[in-house]
């Protein structure tokens, strides 16, 4: 039992802010005025409009939305938050974690609406 408490008191303390406090991934909302039409999360299938699904933080997304009617694109843009560094460097020795890892970064959007 202490050896558990041990090690958790470890790997808490080991990890950086944004590693504890948030996920990897963001929720995101895909709508279209073409209920039903295809969802593609960087050229691969992720389901039908209306969804949520749920992208990693790491990297930028590019999600298409097809339907008879034609295709169009939204852009997600993956960034660093400088809210998440300076809480990092001020309150956790660790923020090579996070720094590691990407914890610190977020898409600059939250969902995504075509008109078809």
């Amino acid at each position: 039992m202490r050896f558990a408490l041990v090690t958790a008191a470890l790997l808490v303390a080991s990890s950086g802010c944004a590693t504890l406090l948030k996920g990897q991934q963001q929720p995101v909302t895909i709508t279209s005025t073409t209920p039903g039409a295809d969802i593609l999360v960087d050229g691969f299938p992720a389901g039908k409009t209306p969804a949520r699904i749920g992208l990693s933080t790491k990297q930028s997304h590019t999600i298409t939305i097809k339907s008879d009617k034609g295709e169009q694109a939204c852009h997600f843009d993956s960034s660093v938050s400088v809210g998440w560094v300076v809480l990092d460097i001020v309150l956790s020795p660790a923020w090579i974690v996070d720094l590691v890892t990407g914890a610190w970064k977020n898409l600059d959007r939250q969902d995504c609406m075509v008109s078809m």
